[in-house]
């Protein structure tokens, strides 16, 4: 009986101590665990940290080229933005298309009235002073007609939009070039007076010819340009042309014709 119980409590003992040593390997197994996650997160946090701290670094090294791309990502957006604000400029003369038609001036010439001046530098750049110099007496031309309104295509023999249109006849019996324009257009009502000159010495006339030129900005043979914001079209009053062509060894000749109040008037 003695030898039996001393026997049960071996068993015990033995079943108690192998539950005690299982017990503190997994716990120390659970402390190894974590002990390597920590470990781990020390490491990447260290890594995140080295990461961080070697880009302050190299901030802090290059702080001068960054402000350098900044200042010119800054100067290209601002010059992007000053581009915008300023608006389409198509004839590059500096003055905004929209701020030429406030103005009065042409979108498409940088010197809208002729006189060698820049529209953004001249004073008044729809008036210039005719610079035509010319004291021939010789007849070699006339100005056989002369419309402001009520024009027609001479092929189509349609009513097209009022421009300046002077049929010319060289009576000279000479081939004529080098011509040169100068004509005024005065507003009956308001006085305003706007002056233009034109040099177009691709216009050639033959002897004995008879031909037709256009202020119109029409391109082609006889087509020249003309101030789409000028009083012509942007005042409805009545107006006075007075216009003069010259070539060299010649007379002048000129011509004046009356405009009826109203807009683009394709027939009366």
């Amino acid at each position: 009986m003695k030898k039996r119980n001393v026997l049960i409590i071996s068993i015990i003992s033995v079943v108690v101590i192998i539950t005690v040593v299982l017990v503190l390997a997994n716990v120390s197994k659970k402390q190894s665990t974590l002990t390597g996650s920590t470990v781990k997160t020390v490491a990447a946090n260290s890594g995140t940290n080295a990461t961080n701290n070697a880009s302050d670094s190299n901030n802090n090294n290059t702080t001068g080229d960054n402000t350098a791309n900044n200042n010119a990502s800054s100067t290209s957006s601002t010059s992007a933005g000053s581009s915008s604000a300023k608006g389409q400029d198509s004839d590059g003369d500096g003055i905004p298309d929209i701020a030429e038609k406030t103005i009065g001036t042409d979108p498409n010439l940088k010197d809208t009235d002729g006189d060698g001046v820049n529209d953004l530098q001249d004073k008044d750049p729809v008036f210039a002073e005719n610079p035509i110099n010319n004291n021939s007496a010789n007849e070699g031309f006339q100005i056989v007609n002369g419309l402001v309104e009520n024009n027609v295509d001479p092929v189509t023999k349609k009513a097209v939009s009022d421009h300046l249109e002077l049929t010319l006849k060289n009576t000279s019996g000479k081939e004529l070039k080098g011509f040169e324009v100068y004509y005024t257009i005065l507003d009956n009502v308001t006085n305003q007076k706007e002056g233009y000159y034109k040099n177009i010495p691709d216009l050639i006339l033959k002897a004995g010819e008879t031909k037709t030129i256009h202020f119109d900005n029409q391109s082609g043979d006889g087509h020249y340009s003309e101030n789409i914001n000028g009083i012509y079209f942007t005042s409805k009053n009545a107006k006075i042309f007075n216009i003069i062509i010259s070539t060299s060894g010649y007379k002048i000749v000129s011509i004046q014709i009356n405009k009826d109040a109203g807009g683009d008037e394709k027939a009366d």
